[in-house]
């Protein structure tokens, strides 16, 4: 959540973005970051962060 925070990005893209460099070993998550590996949560973060993104397009689904 710091990481997501600090950057400005939103909690969902931070952990789905550093989930897949991970995965893919373009970074090495050490300790309790290498959570965010496991496609159990990549899979979940991406679909929040989509639908995020696309209730943020529509003004009165922001709201709902």
């Amino acid at each position: 959540m710091g990481s997501a925070w600090a950057s400005g990005l939103h909690l969902f893209a931070t952990c789905s973005v550093l989930g897949l460099l991970g995965r893919f070993g373009v970074v090495e998550l050490n300790g309790k970051l290498s959570i965010v590996e496991s496609w159990w949560l990549i899979g979940p973060a991406l679909a929040m962060d989509c639908a995020e993104f696309i209730a943020d397009r529509i003004p009165w689904a922001d709201s709902a």
